[in-house]
């Protein structure tokens, strides 16, 4: 779940669109994409 965090927060802070729900290997991943992209938003303030 780590790696999917660190993803969801490097999205962010490269302007990326979130990947497709296809590229997850499950409900818990794709989860903590949001939380670490989402984290990030809040981390930067915007």
């Amino acid at each position: 779940m780590r790696e999917a965090f660190d993803s969801g927060w490097h999205a962010f802070r490269e302007d990326q669109p979130p990947p497709d729900e296809c590229q997850f290997d499950g409900p818990e991943e794709i989860e903590a994409w949001l939380e670490g992209y989402l984290m990030a938003e809040d981390y930067e303030g915007r």
